[in-house]
C-alpha cells in the first residue's frame, strides 16, 4: 500500500502542487487534448482576458471556503498586482495540499502527522505560513522529501529523453510562477512516460512514439491547411497518410501491451487467491485450531521477558 501511494499519488500530488491547484486529467495518447490552456506570457491576448477572470473568481471562491479573511486580502491584491495575485493563490493552495497529503499519509501508516498550534477542522484560520511550531512528526517532511526526489528523477529522466524541454525548465527555475507553469505544463505532456518507464519500458517506448506521431500530425495537417500549391499539399497529405496508418498501428501495440500487464496481474492475484484458500481449509482443521489457541493463550500467560533480535 505504501509503495503505491509513493508511486502514483506523489507523482499526481507534485502535478497539482506545481500547477497551483490547477485541474489535471490523464490524456489518453490517442485522442485530442481538448483543453485550451493560456500561453505562458506577462501580459495575456485579449481572447484569454475573460478566462483569467473568471478563474480567478473561481480561485478566490475556493480560499474564501477555506479562510475568508484570506480571501478578503487576496481580493484586494487582485485588483492591484494580478501577477502578485496569482503567486500568493498558488502559494495557499499548495500549503493547503500539502496539509492535505499529510493527512493522506497518516491515513496510509505514517505516523506522527498533526500540526501544532492549529484547528483539526477543515477551515483553516490565521495566515498562510504562520510564524512558531513546525509540523510534528515525519508526515509532510516526509511527503515533501519524496516529493523533491520525485522531482529530482522526472528531471534526470527529461534531460535524457527530452533535454530541450529540461533546458527549458531549469532556466525558469529562478522564476517561481513561469517554473511552476511550465513544470505542471511539462508533467501533463510528459509523466505518463516516465511512470511507464519504471515500470513497463516497452509501453513506455509505444507512449514516447504517440506523442511524437501526434505532433507530426498537428504539423502536417497546418501545413495541408495553409498550403496553396497543389502539389504540397499531395506530398504533405501522403505524409499524413503514412503517420496515422504507423498511429494505428501502435494503438493496437499499446492496447496489446496493456492486456499482458493486466493478464499479469490477474494470475498474480489468482495465485495469492489459491494461496489464502489453501490457508482457510487447512484453518479449518480442528487440531490445528486447538493447537494455535493453546500457543496463544499460553503466549498471553507468559511472562517472561522476550529478546527482540530485530
Amino acid at each position: 500500500m505504501k509503495e503505491l501511494f509513493s508511486g502514483t499519488l506523489l507523482a499526481m500530488c507534485l502535478l497539482l502542487i506545481t500547477a497551483g491547484a490547477q485541474p489535471l486529467f490523464a490524456a489518453d495518447p490517442n485522442q485530442e487534448n481538448k483543453v485550451a490552456l493560456p500561453p505562458i506570457a506577462p501580459q495575456p491576448p485579449p481572447a484569454m482576458e475573460g478566462r483569467q477572470t473568471e478563474r480567478a473568481e473561481w480561485m478566490l471562491e475556493r480560499v474564501r471556503e477555506i479562510d475568508p479573511q484570506k480571501a478578503e486580502e487576496l481580493a484586494q491584491l487582485k485588483d492591484k498586482d494580478p501577477n502578485a495575485f496569482r503567486t500568493e493563490v498558488h502559494n495557499f493552495m499548495r500549503e493547503r495540499m500539502m496539509d492535505r497529503m499529510g493527512q493522506i499519509m497518516e491515513q496510509n501508516g505514517v505516523p506522527g502527522r498533526k500540526p501544532q498550534g492549529r484547528p483539526e477542522s477543515p477551515t483553516r484560520q490565521g495566515p498562510m505560513k504562520p510564524e512558531g511550531p513546525k509540523f510534528e512528526g515525519p508526515g509532510p517532511e516526509m511527503f515533501r522529501h519524496r516529493m523533491q526526489e520525485w522531482g529530482e528523477e522526472y528531471m534526470k529522466w527529461l534531460k535524457d529523453n527530452y533535454p530541450d524541454e529540461a533546458t527549458k525548465i531549469e532556466q525558469l527555475k529562478k522564476e517561481s510562477p513561469d517554473y511552476n507553469r511550465a513544470m505542471a505544463l511539462s508533467g501533463r505532456k510528459y509523466v505518463g512516460i516516465f511512470e511507464a518507464s519504471k515500470t513497463n519500458p516497452q509501453l513506455a517506448a509505444v507512449l514516447k512514439e504517440q506523442l511524437a506521431l501526434k505532433e507530426k500530425r498537428a504539423g502536417l495537417v497546418r501545413q495541408i491547411k495553409a498550403a496553396t500549391d497543389e502539389n504540397r499539399k499531395i506530398q504533405f497529405t501522403t505524409e499524413l497518410i503514412k503517420v496515422v496508418d504507423r498511429q494505428f498501428d501502435l494503438i493496437i501495440k499499446h492496447k496489446q501491451l496493456v492486456c499482458e500487464d493486466l493478464a499479469k496481474k490477474l494470475k498474480d492475484i489468482n495465485k495469492e487467491l489459491d494461496k489464502k484458500k489453501a490457508d482457510i481449509e487447512k484453518w479449518k482443521n480442528t487440531d490445528f485450531k486447538n493447537q494455535k489457541v493453546r500457543e496463544r493463550v499460553n503466549e498471553l500467560l507468559a511472562e517472561s521477558e522476550k529478546f527482540e533480535w530485530e
